[in-house]
């Protein structure tokens, strides 16, 4: 089992091959947000977790690992659901989430360890990204319902990502786990994870450079 391959992914694949050449009935069990992308690889997709329930659940469980003492009580009911739901419900991000969590009660301690854990969160996502996929993620995050290809082109693309590489940018962010594929009345649709942290992030750099973030939430 290799366990979080989506930052050694080039040397968990070529691992993950020299083994199964040597043991040809070796079976490799890979969880990561990126596919490894070796011959024989079956992909089987983690959905969302519904929010409040199983996400909430899954959070209890794994903050409890960490902390045995951690409850879910009336009192932080409401910024452990707005956590999950600023998660999207994706599980991988609620386990890290999760792992890294202290408290979720007291004042100002409240939200800014909430809020630091996130950004370490967006961080962490955005380090397997290359500056033209960040692009277009930080773009796709206006969409709240989830888009089409179509949709996506014709809002996000400009000069620095022209219409006709948003497919293959587009096609790179699913292979990370980060735009995630669905379907709606037969036509394939995509839903873009972590919108709220990723707004947040992008507004933020926005302070520092030129990207004219209004324009996209226009052609929205």
């Amino acid at each position: 089992m290799l366990d979080n391959c989506e930052h050694l992914v080039d040397a968990c694949a070529e691992l993950a091959g020299s083994l199964l050449r040597a043991g040809p009935e070796l079976r490799v069990l890979a969880t990561s947000r990126q596919t490894l992308g070796i011959t024989g690889e079956h992909v089987l997709t983690v959905p969302p977790l519904p929010v409040p329930d199983e996400a909430v659940e899954l959070l209890r469980d794994r903050a409890t690992a960490v902390r045995p003492e951690f409850r879910i009580t009336d009192a932080n009911w409401t910024a452990v659901t707005r956590l999950c739901d600023d998660l999207d419900g994706l599980p991988p991000a609620v386990e890290l989430v999760a792992s890294r969590l202290r408290t979720l009660t007291g004042g100002s301690r409240t939200a800014r360890p909430h809020r630091r854990t996130l950004r370490a969160l967006i961080d962490w996502s955005y380090e397997p990204c290359d500056p033209a996929e960040w692009l277009l993620w930080n773009r796709l995050s206006v969409f709240t319902g989830g888009f089409g290809l179509d949709a996506a082109e014709e809002v996000c693309a400009d000069e620095g990502a022209p219409p006709h590489e948003v497919l293959d940018l587009l096609d790179r962010l699913v292979a990370q786990s980060v735009i995630l594929p669905t379907e709606a009345e037969g036509l394939p649709r995509f839903l873009a994870t972590l919108r709220h942290p990723v707004l947040e992030r992008h507004r933020a750099a926005q302070a520092q450079t030129a990207e004219p973030d209004h324009l996209y939430r226009r052609r929205h």
